[in-house]
């Protein structure tokens, strides 16, 4: 039986050694990233090169360890010293590896704001022909990145080319190595919604989105704010977006975040507010048709919602103000603009909430919409009639 089966017979260390090469071999670059740096020699060492003139750079070059180059090719994006790069360039031309394209790039990915060091980069990539292949990305990509690297605002440069082709922009910076946990991803995309089309908000992760507007400083609220106010419809707005920007900044006409809506477009300002009264006055009304027949001449610019309180609604045509009361029970008080200021602007202006019959004085209403059946046809004949009847008695008054 034994006969059948073929024994071989590997050494333990022979297996402990073999695995000990795969592993060092994987990890090679990983270790060349991940350069435990000493704070103190590292100082020492950028000090020692910065006094240095460029003469005697390149013999001190041949001086420095393997280390201490790949620790200067780690340093060199984010220069926390703030010494002068050229020099440390002349070091790592000198003593060029193409280990230092990848070290270098990564590092770029994290301080990309770095213009001195982004011009530094552009010439690093131009002294291998294979800086693609080390950075596992197409030479179109890569030709696009140093052109990037030239720009001022790099953040708003890469985002507009993702905007002009079109293109989805997770995929879009995956295509440039640009990984979520990179510095120039995030600030990209916090910008991108500052900025973008409709379809970013509309097929966007709303979490995502609502999670990179708490992060932003005030301008860049601002700028979101108009941005998504603006390019989109009233009916395209997103509650979880339009309810974080009203429990955050109110109501503009409020006058407590100035600082804010002064800041914001009129087209802006004034959808918002349709919004709000839309939001209103469906907790008013809830399933209620009065809230169809009354949104609508908001929605069309001809009232305002001027107030609302747990128990009655504030319409402002301009000439006249509808009351309208929560119960259905309750006709709706129609007042010349004139007797509303006289008579009930007083119960809006404080915080208390009275009673339905403080406002019904039937000896100066205009008109009472009473909600049976039909009552819209008849309210909307009825409106029209009162705007020509205020119109006209302004016209004899005057």
């Amino acid at each position: 039986m034994l006969s059948n089966f073929k024994f071989i017979f590997t050494p333990r260390k022979l297996l402990s050694v073999e695995e000990d090469i795969k592993t060092r071999h994987q990890n090679i670059n990983e270790r060349d990233l991940k350069l435990a740096i000493d704070d103190e020699y590292l100082r020492e060492l950028v000090n020692k090169i910065n006094s240095l003139n460029k003469e005697e750079l390149l013999s001190f070059s041949y001086r420095l360890k393997r280390e201490d180059l790949f620790l200067l090719a780690v340093y060199m994006p984010k220069n926390q010293y703030n010494i002068d790069l050229e020099k440390v360039y002349i070091i790592l031309k000198n003593r060029f590896r193409e280990q230092f394209i990848k070290i270098l790039f990564e590092g770029f990915k994290n301080h990309y704001y770095n213009k001195e060091f982004n011009r530094h980069l552009i010439q690093f990539l131009n002294l291998s022909e294979n800086s693609h292949g080390i950075l596992n990305i197409g030479k179109n990509e890569l030709e696009i990145i140093k052109k990037w690297l030239r720009q001022d605002d790099l953040v708003a440069t890469i985002v507009q080319s993702c905007l002009k082709i079109k293109k989805d922009f997770n995929p879009f910076m995956l295509a440039f190595k640009f990984n979520e946990d990179t510095q120039i991803y995030r600030d990209c995309r916090k910008h991108l919604y500052t900025i973008c089309n409709k379809e970013y908000y509309l097929f966007g992760d709303i979490n995502e989105i609502l999670g990179i507007f708490e992060t932003y400083i005030l301008d860049e609220k601002i700028a979101f704010m108009n941005n998504y106010l603006t390019i989109l419809e009233i009916e395209e707005f997103q509650d979880p977006v339009l309810n974080h920007i009203y429990y955050t900044y109110g109501d503009p006409k409020d006058g407590l975040m100035d600082n804010i809506w002064r800041n914001i477009s009129n087209l802006a300002v004034e959808k918002y507010k349709i919004w709000l009264a839309q939001k209103h006055m469906k907790e008013f009304f809830g399933g209620d048709e009065r809230y169809i027949f009354w949104y609508d001449y908001i929605k069309n610019l001809e009232a305002e919602l001027l107030h609302v309180n747990e128990r009655q609604l504030f319409i402002d045509f301009g000439e006249f103000v509808v009351i309208e009361f929560r119960n259905i029970g309750n006709a709706a008080y129609i007042y010349r603009k004139s007797d509303f200021d006289r008579y009930f602007r007083k119960y809006i202006n404080m915080n208390t909430v009275y009673s339905d019959t403080n406002l019904k004085y039937r000896h100066i209403v205009l008109e009472r919409v009473i909600h049976n059946k039909g009552w819209q046809y008849r309210t909307h004949n009825l409106i029209r009639g009162v705007k020509n009847y205020v119109q006209n008695y302004r016209s004899n008054r005057y």
